[in-house]
Formats: C-alpha cells, structure tokens, sequence
C-alpha cells in the first residue's frame, strides 16, 4: 500500500511539474519526400521528419517519433529544444491534417510530401502547381481540410510541437501521456490507497 502511495505521489508531481528539454536530432526519414517548388523559385525538400530525443546531455535516447515540418523558411538543424502544446488556428488545422488525411504506413514518397505542403499552406505559404503527385495530394488534402474541419469540435490533445530555439519547429504526434491523464491517474491510484487503508483500520 505504501508503494501505491509513492507511486501516486510520484505521477502528479509529473503532471504538474515544468517543461522538459531534449537535445533533439531531426533527420529525414528514409525516402518519404521529395524536392518541390513552393514559391516557384527556391527549391524545398518536403516531406517526412525522423526526430529523436535524449536527454539533455545527448547520451539518452528517450523516444523516437515522425513529424512535420510548420516553419518551411527555418534551417533544419539539431538543438536543445522543448514539447509545447498546439496553441493556435493553424497550428490545430495542421494537427487535423496529420490526424485525418495522413497515412503514416504509407511508402508513398508524394503523400508525404503532399501533406508537408498542406501543412505550410496552413500557414499561409502559397503552393504553386509542381506537376508531380505530391501537389495532387495536396489539393486533396486542402479540400478535405476546406469541407470537414470543424474547430469547435476537433481535439488536438493528441498532438505537440517541438519547439527549436534556432531552427524548424515540428508537428508530431504526442510522446507522453497527456498531464491531465497523469493527474487522473494518480488520484485514481491516491483513491485506491486511501480505501485500502480504511478498510485495513476498520478490520
């Protein structure tokens, strides 16, 4: 019973406690993108992110999770960075994009790479016609957004953003339980223990 107690103890001083940082190392992952033309003049490798995070001494490896890009005009690169939560419009449109159009098992470099483009669309970057399958993904994808999205009803619990000091943000999906999962979790485990204890007086 004592065990319970620290257990209990222990997840809600998680939920409540501050935000963590990771050394985050953001790397393509495998083939799934392709070159495309946003502007019509500079070149952007789009598509899907491979991101690790260790701890903040680098030697950890903690989790592993896929993600997209939300900053198409930011360096990608590797730093000490952070999971915020999804605060904004655009940000819980482009959660619904990667929640209801993304298909993550899929092979298909384009899919990918047309997801990417309908999240910078989001964000107001203009994507002009690339003549590959990535831009008919995303004009697919843009339409379903454009018809379905509903803001008032779509929960975007599910997803952060891995805030880069210097370099690209990421949208992935999230790595940790929820706080207020933990929080529940632990005053469910803090009631289990307070009942064991007052049937083990009463006895």
């Amino acid at each position: 019973m004592k065990k319970l107690l620290v257990l209990s103890v222990f997840l809600l001083s998680i939920s409540i406690s501050p935000v963590h940082a990771y050394y985050v190392d953001v790397e393509w992952e495998g083939s799934l993108h392709s070159i495309v033309s946003v502007d019509k003049e500079n070149p952007f490798n789009a598509g899907l992110y491979a991101i690790d995070f260790y701890d903040d001494n680098q030697t950890n490896l903690l989790f592993t999770r896929v993600g997209f890009c939300v900053e198409p005009y930011t360096a990608v690169n590797d730093e000490i960075g952070s999971l915020v939560d999804v605060n904004t419009e655009n940000l819980k449109k482009a959660s619904w994009l990667m929640s209801t159009q993304w298909n993550s098992s899929s092979t298909n470099e384009y899919e990918h790479t047309g997801l990417q483009l309908a999240i910078w669309g989001v964000f107001g970057i203009t994507i002009h016609d690339n003549s590959q399958d990535s831009y008919d993904f995303y004009s697919t994808y843009i339409s379903n957004l454009n018809t379905h999205y509903n803001g008032s009803t779509f929960s975007a619990d599910g997803y952060q953003v891995v805030s880069l000091p210097n370099y690209q943000d990421m949208l992935i999906q999230n790595p940790v339980p929820e706080p207020a999962t933990m929080l529940l979790f632990g005053i469910g485990l803090l009631g289990i223990t307070a009942v064991g204890r007052k049937k083990r007086f009463k006895a």
